[in-house]
């Protein structure tokens, strides 16, 4: 494992900022906590499965690609790929996700 630790953990506070950005949007505008809970899971799930943690997503439709790349974990996970892969830093990351 080729990796930089700072970036690393950099981009695994990037993603956790995100992810818990996300989660605070959901319970701000939900009135009781077993429907944030149910949101979040039916928010969460599809996230999970499109992301490319489990399996690859090479051989899916056009469609399923365009849904995980609109997935914030999906960039996080290519990133902590990279760094740890592929020995990129914090640049090629920034630099490969928003150009």
């Amino acid at each position: 494992m080729r990796v930089s630790y700072t970036a690393l953990a950099l981009v695994y506070a990037a993603g956790a900022l995100c992810l818990i950005s996300l989660g605070l949007i959901v319970s701000s505008r939900l009135r009781t906590e077993e429907l944030a809970d149910g949101i979040l899971n039916l928010i969460s799930w599809p996230m999970l499965l499109l992301s490319g943690v489990w399996f690859s997503m090479e051989g899916t439709s056009a469609a399923a690609r365009f849904l995980s790349r609109l997935s914030p974990l999906t960039h996080l996970v290519d990133a902590a790929r990279r760094v740890m892969i592929d020995g990129a830093g914090v640049t090629e990351v920034i630099r490969r996700c928003c150009f």
